[in-house]
């Protein structure tokens, strides 16, 4: 019962810090006043994608060897961290943010409102897109901030629920 335990504590615990790093370069981008644009990333993703490496999986899965592996990611990403925005601003991967989003990801800067600012971005920019034959307003990023952060509350409720 103790190894079935470790099992299920270590596999979470290192997905865990895996996610959890890969959210902090939308930060650490931000800190520097650019942000992450998805849409070409996914574009560039897409024509490139190979079938998923399972092995990869699999060390996350495995006990005491996935807190290794999650760490060792970790340790990668401090060490290329102060050469990321660089690095990336010669591709189109990133772009300037606008002062409105630099307005908001200053008032309080998180992962949370990093995401949210990245978020907000795609959703304008589809709106932009339909705005011409629709009489639809496009909300501010403070607006659509809080209801982003409202329906992931409610998500969390949902689940707790569950």
């Amino acid at each position: 019962m103790l190894i079935l335990g470790a099992y299920v504590v270590t596999s979470i615990a290192s997905i865990m810090i895996v996610k959890y790093n890969y959210f902090r370069m939308y930060k650490d981008v931000s800190d520097k006043g650019y942000k992450i644009n998805i849409k070409n990333i996914t574009n560039e993703i897409k024509p490139n994608k190979k079938k998923t490496n399972y092995k990869k999986l699999l060390l996350l899965l495995l006990p005491v060897i996935n807190i290794f592996v999650a760490a060792n990611k970790v340790i990668k990403y401090n060490k290329v961290k102060p050469y990321l925005v660089d690095s990336l601003k010669s591709t189109s991967f990133i772009e300037k943010m606008n002062d409105e989003e630099k307005e908001y990801y200053k008032s309080n800067p998180t992962i949370n409102t990093a995401v949210n600012v990245v978020v907000y971005s795609r959703y304008k920019e589809e709106k932009m897109k339909h705005q011409d034959n629709s009489d639809e307003k496009i909300i501010g990023i403070k607006e659509a901030g809080q209801i982003l952060n409202k329906s992931k509350s409610k998500m969390l409720i949902k689940t707790k629920k569950i």
